[in-house]
């Protein structure tokens, strides 16, 4: 009895000094500027496998007192920046978390496999944070993704309005946008002057142009995901702006608090107002030409909540819509419209900090249509609706050792329905409706090697079906070094499109057909050879360089005088190769309240068909050798900021005619003679050169219940007439000889922008 009574003894003893020491972990840290250093307050920490929750003060600093788990899963939330969930281990002090741009270092913390990764992203991957975004110059108003986008390396617009970007050597239509996930099939109002996406919610975009992580395929060029940050949970919050040509508003907030939030932002433009009175004002007057009528509006929301101390569920909607009347008399019409919705559904689950699972479905569509009714009438209309499911499995082994892992299922239904009239008479119709299945698994092993060298092998299985069978493995590999500060990474990887972007006309519209792979379309693919490094090399001054190569097999081009409005699509395209390389250079400099990126690219496109050129090499004209953009943020004061960015293009590629032959008139016009351009090789001629500055001002204020800002911006200070595209006309000389002088239709001008905004 009496040794019972000292174990036991013993044992309260050991429960009462343990007992103390436990109840008293805590976590303390701090959260900075990952570009400045500078502490971020206001960043909200908000425990997920237990109610735990911290704010961080003026200084940065976060305390967490009474943890009573070894570790904690932490969503950590600012408006500025990228959100994301991290597991923390407890009893943790002078922890130091560095936001913006999506990149996190951590000491003395365990951090689950999904956030480890994006810290591994191969070095020319650009990632940014909401904002960076914010810090370039404002065009019309409005925070744009997209154009952040533009200003990095390997990355191309053909024109100011172009729909389309082009990314090392790839058309307009090898791009994947994915929002939260989600497809969407085109991102652009204002015909590509703006994106559908809404800066409000945004907390960050990555676009993924090489090393390509095996769960993301189906195009060639690039995969641009941008994520929706989650709502408040502790209170509702609001944000409205208005801007020359459009507003919005946001609203967030708990429905119930600290489990689950909404976010949900609406835009609405109204250039169409202006333009319809001014066509009212003047309609009537000699030689009056209306102005085209144009407006869009967009809607998106978010809904998180959590099921339990390790599960979430994600419901997440969107619908943009645009309407353009180019033409609009009597006698003549020319109307277009487009637009993109999505519902999707994500669930999530996070059993320990090295295990992760996720199951994503939703469903997406894309609609064009086009009315012109000038001699005959002439109705388009193209649809495409996706559904697509998805399930991810992530699990670190150990220490050298990390594995994801998944499968896909997509199915797409594509329909085609374009038809000619006069006098309401049928006079030709193209009609098509085609289904596809898009489905396969994909495998990625992460090894560390050693402290300095990893080594990514990975391998994405596609299965396509429409009336013909595709099964193409794609294999994907990624060799990393870092020590220091010093990263260098060797990636390949091979990508497939099986789905087909086809423009009809060639204008400057949207009027995009999706056409999928089958017996008479092969898939499109790419290999792609990278080499980058990156280098800080010291407080000031950071920089990277990039060599990649691509070889592509079946890609499309137009026959001459290809019609793919009535007939077959397949009968009008051509299919070759094609090669890009290129280097890109990237500098920052970051000096105080000074910071400067200048980005540079020199690269070389050519395509070779049969059909064309007499099968010899061209370029596309989307093919720009030399590409410099240069921005420059000063911040004057801690609320008031000033922004300069400014770019150039050398020549696009444009198809010139040779000369001209006389033709004889037919019917009623027989003694009418008309002078024919006369065509040789495709592109054979390069535009002039683009280049552009755009300034901005950006000043804000602190309220008592709120925060407004005012930006200024002006688009195109020194007011260059950037070609939008050439036409040729003829002009007679003395001696009564013709010759073709080419012209150039330029679009946007000088064009100052205001925008005011209001968070309560």
């Amino acid at each position: 009895m009496s040794q019972f009574l000292r174990l036991n003894l013993l044992i309260s003893v050991l429960l009462v000094l343990i007992q103390p020491s436990f109840a008293q972990m805590s976590i303390k840290g701090i959260v900075v500027d990952q570009s400045s250093g500078l502490p971020i307050e206001r960043v909200s920490l908000s425990g997920l496998s237990v109610n735990k929750n911290a704010v961080t003060k003026t200084n940065g600093v976060f305390l967490i007192e009474n943890v009573q788990m070894d570790s904690v899963l932490f969503a950590i939330r600012h408006v500025s920046y990228r959100a994301d969930t991290l597991w923390i281990s407890a009893n943790t002090e002078n922890l130091i978390i560095e936001l913006a741009p999506l990149v996190i270092k951590l000491d003395n913390i365990s951090v689950s496999a999904m956030a480890q990764r994006k810290s591994k992203r191969p070095v020319d991957n650009v990632i940014l944070g909401i904002k960076e975004i914010e810090a370039l110059p404002i065009q019309l108003g409005e925070v744009d993704v997209l154009k952040a986008l533009e200003v990095q390396p390997g990355v191309f617009r053909t024109s100011e309005l172009s729909s389309a970007i082009n990314v090392r050597g790839g058309s307009g239509g090898h791009n994947s946008f994915l929002l939260d996930g989600q497809t969407i099939f085109n991102p652009n109002h204002l015909l590509g002057f703006m994106s559908t996406f809404n800066a409000d919610l945004i907390e960050g975009v990555e676009m993924s142009k090489s090393g390509y992580h095996p769960n993301l395929g189906g195009s060639l060029s690039s995969f641009i995901q941008i994520y929706n940050r989650i709502g408040n949970t502790d209170q509702y919050k609001g944000k409205i702006g208005i801007g020359l040509l459009s507003s919005r508003l946001m609203i967030e907030g708990p429905l119930k608090k600290n489990k689950s939030s909404i976010i949900i932002g609406a835009r609405k433009s109204y250039f169409d107002l202006f333009t319809k009175t001014y066509n009212r004002i003047h309609e009537g007057k000699i030689d009056f030409t209306p102005l085209p009528e144009y407006h869009y509006n967009d809607i998106q929301f978010k809904l998180h909540s959590s099921l339990g101390s390790k599960s979430f569920i994600e419901f997440i909607g969107f619908n943009s819509s645009d309407k353009l009347d180019l033409i609009k008399e009597s006698s003549k019409k020319l109307n277009t419209g487009w637009s993109n919705k999505f519902l999707a559904l994500h669930l999530k689950y996070y059993p320990s900090s090295k295990n992760y699972f996720s199951f994503n479905s939703g469903v997406s569509s894309y609609s064009f249509d086009l009315d012109r009714d000038f001699n005959s009438h002439l109705l388009m209309r193209s649809d495409i609706y996706r559904w697509n499911n998805s399930f991810n499995w992530e699990r670190e082994f150990s220490k050298v050792l990390n594995i994801s892992s998944g499968l896909f299922f997509d199915r797409t239904w594509y329909r085609h329905n374009n038809r000619k009239l006069e006098n309401q008479l049928l006079l030709e119709e193209q009609s098509e409706k085609l289904q596809s299945i898009y489905t396969g698994a994909y495998i990625q092993s992460e090894i560390n090697l050693s402290s300095t060298v990893r080594f990514d092998l990975g391998l994405r299985l596609n299965s396509f079906f429409q009336d013909k069978w595709f099964l193409k493995p794609a294999p994907r590999l990624v060799l990393a070094y870092a020590k220091n500060d010093l990263r260098i990474n060797l990636t390949y990887a091979r990508t497939y499109q099986f789905d087909h972007l086809i423009t009809a006309y060639g204008m400057n519209l949207p009027n995009d057909i999706w056409y999928p792979s089958g017996s008479d379309f092969p898939e499109e693919s790419s290999d792609q050879v990278t080499i980058g490094a990156k280098k800080k090399f010291n407080k000031i001054l950071q920089g990277g360089i990039s060599l990649f190569y691509r070889k592509m097999n079946h890609q499309f081009d137009y026959k001459e005088g290809a019609d793919i409005v009535f007939e077959s699509v397949s009968e009008q395209i051509l299919i070759g190769k094609g090669e890009a390389k290129g280097i890109e250079a990237n500098f920052n400099l970051s000096l105080g309240n000074i910071v400067s990126d200048i980005n540079y690219t020199l690269a070389d496109t050519w395509r070779k068909t049969d059909g064309i050129n007499n099968g010899q090499k061209y370029h596309p004209s989307f093919d720009i050798t030399h590409n410099v953009n240069a921005s420059f943020q000063y911040k004057i004061k801690a609320n008031l900021s000033f922004c300069a960015s400014w770019f150039f293009a050398s020549a696009q590629y444009i198809t010139y005619p040779q000369g001209l032959m006389l033709v004889q008139g037919f019917g009623n016009d027989i003694a009418k003679q008309n002078l024919v351009p006369l065509y040789g090789k495709r592109n054979n001629v390069q535009m002039p050169s683009t280049h552009r500055l755009d300034l901005s001002l950006n000043y804000s204020k602190e309220h008592s219940k709120g925060r407004s800002a005012i930006s200024l911006g002006v688009y195109n200070v020194y007011n260059k007439a950037n070609p939008y595209f050439v036409y040729f006309d003829t002009e007679k000389s003395e001696m009564n000889s013709t010759r073709i002088i080419p012209k150039q239709k330029s679009m946007i001008p000088f064009l100052p922008s205001f925008n005011y905004s209001y968070e309560f």
